[in-house]
């Protein structure tokens, strides 16, 4: 038999039309598609888990912050006395605030000491973010870590510690 290029085009051809679709071919290339589809679903997947992470990241922060002036109100109101000063304040999983560096200091005194610092306070009880919105705050404990209380005479009839006394409830 004699081979010329008409015959061999006809022959190749015609083997393409007989192939199944499901043929060795078209599945590689099916799969190659597949595997390019999973690959771009695990970046996506990845992209997603990453944004989300930064989001609540930023609302933690933006929450943690706000939790600050949240405590830092009630302090002020609670010891008008004194000068508040606090480092960070941060809500943990359990429900538990932790507020660190704490320092009260006499208000309107030229005297630099504090009256009373503690490196951590640790406050449980009801204090899910609905009850700050709601000032329904339910203390059942704190806890004082490295904590120190200073006295000395500021006058013949009161004492530092009056800074940290607080506010006597309205009956």
């Amino acid at each position: 038999m004699l081979l010329t290029l008409e015959s061999v085009k006809q022959k190749v051809s015609s083997k393409k039309e007989a192939r199944p679709s499901g043929s060795r071919c078209a599945r590689g290339a099916r799969h190659r598609h597949a595997k390019g589809n999973a690959n771009s679903v695990v970046g996506i997947s990845l992209l997603a888990i990453v944004a989300t992470v930064l989001c609540y990241q930023a609302f933690m922060k933006h929450y943690n912050q706000e939790l600050q002036k949240v405590v830092y109100d009630h302090l002020n109101e609670i010891f008008p006395s004194s000068n508040i000063q606090l480092g960070h304040v941060t809500q943990l999983a359990s429900g538990e605030i932790k507020v660190s560096k704490l320092s009260m200091r006499q208000r309107n005194s030229k005297d630099p000491r504090a009256v009373f610092t503690a490196e951590t306070v640790s406050i449980t009880g009801k204090l899910q973010i609905q009850d700050l919105v709601q000032d329904a705050v339910e203390v059942a404990q704190i806890e004082l870590r490295s904590a120190q209380l200073d006295i000395w005479p500021i006058s013949d009839s009161q004492w530092s510690t009056q800074t940290v006394m607080p506010k006597p409830k309205p009956s």
